[in-house]
């Protein structure tokens, strides 16, 4: 079974011919904004989560968040 395997890979990877792919600047650009997008995406996230987690054990007291006796 190994070895029906190995020789249909190296078949499959000997076979196989050049492609010539050619990537235009649109394409490009629309693959790095789609990085870019995700990356912060994925900042927000993380800064929510944190915020949540934080929130959770530190909760303040309504007294410390100075909004009373401020009139």
């Amino acid at each position: 079974m190994k070895a029906t395997f190995m020789v249909s890979l190296i078949l499959f990877v000997a076979s196989s011919t050049h492609a010539s792919a050619y990537i235009d600047p649109v394409s490009a650009s629309i693959v790095l904004q789609a990085v870019v997008g995700g990356f912060a995406a994925f900042l927000v996230a993380v800064r929510r989560v944190r915020e949540r987690i934080f929130g959770m054990i530190f909760r303040r007291k309504p007294s410390e968040t100075g909004t009373e006796g401020n009139e």
